[in-house]
């Protein structure tokens, strides 16, 4: 926003947020933490939110849309970004931008193949990181569990051209703790499939499906995965004495 042009001001302290990443930080110990910075960082400014978090020690992020990532690059944010909601449409500019997309349906992995065929223009490449999204239970997109051996195949046949750099699933009732065995089996069919993922590649394979509440409600997972894709934890954005809003 133009300065002087609206009267409204938001004033951020920013040592509630390096207060909060600390106290995740010691958490989750050695895995590290991606950054939802999506829709301009829930409304706190995506720009200033990434570059402070950089300064306290994160540097992966994820961002919804393609649009979001490539403002981040404008703004020479060089950092890792995952695209959430990657589409046919935007494959290409989240190429360009050196964005990681997320991976969530056969179409979807189809047309990644397709443009880094067409980028690389018969030219050796390096094999392109991205991100298998699974459904265990959230419904909203991604793998079904018997989709896996054929997802698993098609991978194993492009291994030249891509990397699945993490594989991942998020909890659908992990605020509602009378859910918790829904939650529960969630954890235990993703660890079977992260299992066969891991089984079927020579290299790692990093993991992560814990969100804010998860990370919360369930600390006993922790030491399972190496990934937290965390927001309104970063953010204080909820009732809780060690975090800050």
């Amino acid at each position: 926003m133009k300065d002087r042009l609206y009267g409204t001001r938001l004033y951020i302290d920013c040592s509630q947020l390096e207060s909060n990443i600390n106290y995740i930080q010691k958490s989750i110990g050695q895995a590290d933490i991606i950054a939802m910075v999506k829709a301009n960082a829930y409304g706190l400014g995506d720009i200033l939110m990434t570059n402070k978090m950089k300064q306290f020690g994160i540097n992966y992020f994820a961002v919804a849309d393609f649009e979001e990532g490539i403002r981040l690059r404008k703004q020479d944010i060089h950092s890792p970004i995952m695209v959430m909601n990657t589409s046919k449409s935007s494959m290409e500019m989240i190429i360009k931008n050196t964005l990681e997309p997320v991976i969530y349906s056969m179409n979807i992995l189809d047309c990644l193949i397709d443009s880094l065929k067409l980028q690389s223009n018969n030219q050796k490449i390096n094999p392109y990181p991205i991100h298998i999204k699974i459904n265990t239970g959230m419904n909203r997109w991604g793998f079904d569990i018997e989709e896996i051996p054929e997802l698993i195949t098609k991978l194993q046949s492009c291994s030249t051209c891509i990397l699945v750099k993490s594989l991942y699933s998020h909890l659908s009732s992990a605020e509602n703790n009378k859910d918790h065995i829904f939650t529960k089996n969630q954890f235990q069919d993703f660890i079977k499939i992260k299992n066969k993922f891991q089984a079927a590649f020579k290299y790692s394979i990093k993991t992560h499906i814990h969100n804010s509440f998860g990370l919360i409600n369930f600390p006993n997972t922790i030491s399972d995965f190496n990934y937290f894709r965390l927001g309104i934890a970063l953010y204080g954005g909820f009732q809780n004495p060690n975090l800050k809003p």
